[in-house]
């Protein structure tokens, strides 16, 4: 049995069992008809059936199926069709042998390329290939284009907290296959979302990054990096084993925390002696601060140093919470 590994560009390749992930076509190249694979080995190709080939290969496969193929050419893959990192693809026609095979654990169930966001910028505006991005969902909108065509805006945020803003063009929206809009709408929880093949492209002098007519678009996956994910925006359990009983935590702002998105770490919890069960904390409206003047070099020692506090509330009957997570604790700084 071949594996992908083994293929050489402009060859013929021996028997191949690989599952089908996904399909797509181009919006304007609409003769082609592509299919992404994937070995037991997690190693990726592209599969091609084109002209006279294409009803026959879209008879056969279907995406999440598994399938035995032989009798295929590898031809270089030309700059309108590459999006995987491989320089050639598998093209399948009515000489290709094809045979479904019983569906396996062997071969994966999904396939992603991810990289950082940092990764992403440095590809640039013409990388070798597409990637995949994957994030906690923190903005969905609803837009429209200059010219009237609508859109999606996804603001995703990665595990070092990284936002990556998305365009998820009409070609990607307008296909249920590839996007389903009732599933983000509303995030009733964390919503981790992958997106693949990613496009680059320089709009107002900035790099940006949107759907391609290869990209899909998924919603909690199940890989390890949605779990991580996962767990990352989850309180950690100092705090979700206390949920209920009142507590006095001392904690510190980290200096990436923003206002839709506090960060701290816990110095220390103890039980409670000031603050009533009954209570319901406020928000105290935020201290002005004075720049000091440039001949104000020591800070006038009568003056006592001000810790300021705010207490932050939880409602259990609210939904699990994502980044803006909130518990009953007594937050000081200084």
């Amino acid at each position: 049995m071949t594996s992908i590994s083994e293929l050489k560009i402009d060859g013929i390749g021996g028997p191949l069992q690989v599952r089908i992930l996904r399909k797509w076509k181009h919006d304007v190249r609409q003769y082609e008809s592509w299919y992404l694979a994937v070995d037991k080995f997690e190693d990726a190709i592209q599969i091609l059936g084109q002209r006279t080939n294409q009803s026959y290969i879209e008879s056969i496969f279907n995406v999440s199926q598994c399938y035995s193929i032989s009798d295929y050419s590898c031809p270089q893959l030309d700059k309108y069709q590459k999006f995987l990192e491989n320089a050639f693809y598998i093209d399948v026609g009515l000489k290709s042998v094809i045979e479904p095979v019983p569906d396996t654990i062997i071969i994966p169930k999904t396939w992603f390329r991810f990289i950082s966001k940092s990764h992403l910028i440095e590809l640039g505006e013409t990388p070798p290939y597409y990637p995949d991005y994957i994030g906690v969902l923190s903005k969905i909108r609803d837009c429209t284009k200059t010219n009237g065509e609508s859109f999606v805006l996804l603001i995703l945020t990665d595990e070092s907290g990284s936002e990556l803003a998305i365009n998820l063009w009409k070609e990607c929206i307008t296909n249920p296959q590839k996007f389903n809009r009732a599933t983000l709408h509303p995030p009733l929880a964390t919503t981790v979302v992958a997106v693949t093949n990613l496009k680059p492209s320089i709009s107002n002098g900035a790099l940006r990054h949107g759907s391609s007519h290869v990209t899909h678009i998924y919603v909690n996956p199940e890989i390890p990096e949605t779990t991580a994910l996962i767990n990352i925006n989850t309180l950690p359990s100092i705090i979700t084993n206390h949920k209920e009983q009142t507590k006095m935590m001392s904690i510190q702002m980290l200096r990436a925390s923003t206002p839709d998105n506090i960060r701290f770490i816990i110095i220390d919890i103890e039980d409670s002696t000031t603050m009533s069960e009954t209570s319901v904390p406020t928000t105290p409206a935020p201290a002005r601060m004075t720049r000091m003047r440039p001949s104000d070099t020591t800070p006038d020692p009568s003056i006592p140093v001000q810790h300021v506090a705010r207490a932050l509330t939880y409602d259990p009957t609210e939904p699990t919470p994502r980044k803006n997570a909130k518990r009953t604790v007594k937050q000081q700084t200084s």
